[in-house]
């Protein structure tokens, strides 16, 4: 995987430490496609090209649910808080409970670690 996906919504992310870092170019990578899959559907409500998006890399031959889980996580990280922090106009505030940034790292590490428990 490769810095120049995204390159500052990965520093974001390593900045806030969400994911463990050898996941960060995966989350920049599920929302460029995000991006490629919502443009020309700013018009709709926010959620419903997201929604779609989940729909369809759901449909996708060997797309695990914890890779739809992951892109879900990663654009409403990018939606909700890259954006707004960055200065420009989020294109939702997302659902309740993802308002607080502090509050969605806190339950994405503790996915990360059931999944380690999960595993092992």
């Amino acid at each position: 995987m490769h810095k120049s996906i995204l390159p500052e919504f990965q520093d974001f992310l390593i900045s806030r430490n969400p994911a463990p870092e050898r996941h960060v170019p995966y989350y920049a990578l599920r929302v460029s496609k995000y991006l490629y899959f919502a443009n020309g559907k700013t018009d709709m409500n926010a959620d419903l090209p997201l929604e779609r998006f989940l729909s369809a890399l759901r449909l996708v031959n060997n797309t695990e649910g914890w890779q739809v889980r992951q892109a879900e996580d990663a654009v409403r990280l990018y939606l909700t808080h890259f954006l707004t922090e960055k200065g420009g106009s989020s294109a939702s505030q997302g659902p309740a409970g993802w308002t607080d940034l502090s509050e969605i790292l806190r339950e994405l590490r503790d996915r990360q670690h059931g999944a380690r428990i999960l595993t092992q």
